[in-house]
């Protein structure tokens, strides 16, 4: 027959206290209902697995820093753009109020160029075309937001 799969996903800061995120259906039901997974990875083809039973493997769950960048750009531009331009609306300073829109969205174009090479770079390239795109359109678009 088939041997059955068992895992336990585990997470560490400091590589020394552990905390489980995971485990396999029959024994993490309450773990699923408590904390829904929020990220999928995938096992690329020729991944180095052991084949043994009862081997350990190690997973680097960190982010590259481009797509940290693109997680962190998109709402902290968003909210220096809008909390920017609606404190000069209130103001009276319309003009000041679309500069901030502008860069903000400038700013947003930048991080997701800066995201679309950092992958290209990396051979992460799964999402590169679609950050390519909305960077150049966010640095387009500032420009008319401007006017």
């Amino acid at each position: 027959g088939l041997d059955p799969i068992q895992f336990r996903v585990e997470s560490s800061a400091d590589g020394e206290s552990w905390r489980t995120l995971a485990l396999n259906f029959c024994s993490s039901f309450h773990l699923q209902l408590l904390h829904p997974p929020r990220q999928c990875f995938r096992l690329e083809e020729g991944a180095d697995i052991p084949l043994a039973r009862g081997q350990e493997v190690e997973f680097d769950f960190r982010l590259a820093w481009y797509r940290a960048l693109t997680q962190l750009a998109a709402p902290g531009f968003g909210v220096l753009g809008l909390a920017g331009s609606s404190i000069s609306g209130v103001l009276g300073r319309p003009r000041v109020g679309k500069q901030f829109l502008s860069m903000s969205i400038q700013g947003l174009g930048v991080a997701n160029l800066l995201a679309s090479f950092g992958s290209v770079i990396a051979n992460d390239g799964d999402l590169a075309l679609i950050w390519l795109v909305d960077g150049l359109v966010a640095v387009f678009a500032a420009g008319f937001v401007a006017r």
